[in-house]
This record gives C-alpha cells, sequence and structure tokens, in this order.
C-alpha cells in the first residue's frame, strides 16, 4: 500500500519536471570557483570565524590549494591567499562572495 503511494509521489515529481514546473527552481543553485586574493577580508580566518554559510548563504564544498585537494573543509580550516574555493550557492549569494573575496 505504502509502495503505490511513493510511486504516486514519484510519477508526479517527474511530470512537474517534464512540465517544467521544478526545473527554473534547480537552476537557482550553482556552483562557482572563487580565488582568495590578498585582499581578502577573510584572509587567514577559518571558516568558523567567518560563519561562512550564514555570511554569504553558499556552502565551501572543496578548497583546491596548489596541488592539494580539501574535500568539505572543516570549520577550523584557515583561508590561504590563493586557495580556490568550490562553492554550491545561489547567484545572490555568488555576488556577495565575489564583493568579499577580489582578486
Amino acid at each position: 500500500m505504502g509502495e503505490s503511494i511513493t510511486l504516486r509521489h514519484a510519477e508526479d515529481y517527474f511530470r512537474q519536471i517534464e512540465d517544467d514546473t521544478l526545473t527554473t527552481e534547480l537552476q537557482q543553485f550553482i556552483t562557482t570557483e572563487i580565488e582568495v586574493g590578498q585582499s581578502s577580508q577573510d584572509l587567514g580566518k577559518s571558516l568558523a570565524e567567518i560563519e561562512f554559510r550564514k555570511s554569504y548563504g553558499a556552502t565551501i564544498i572543496g578548497i583546491i590549494r596548489g596541488q592539494e585537494r580539501i574535500v568539505m573543509p572543516k570549520a577550523d580550516t584557515k583561508l590561504v591567499e590563493g586557495d580556490k574555493l568550490i562553492i554550491i550557492g545561489t547567484p545572490e549569494s555568488k555576488k556577495k562572495i565575489e564583493e568579499a573575496f577580489p582578486i
């Protein structure tokens, strides 16, 4: 009995995607790469100190630091000049981040 309800919900969901009613919502999330420049206000601070998610409305999902790849960085990870932050967020959060992290 529960399986048929679950199947019905899944079918409804995929019909909405086909009808393009959900795709605009899904397109609201973007990934971007931002480099930490020497004039960044958050240079040398940890993600916890910055309160990155709260401050910018986005999440850092990775950092490229030279040859090192930091996947899902921890709150105590400090930003270093030249870090490339791999971020997921909204177009609005991207603008905020670009203002705070000038290259």
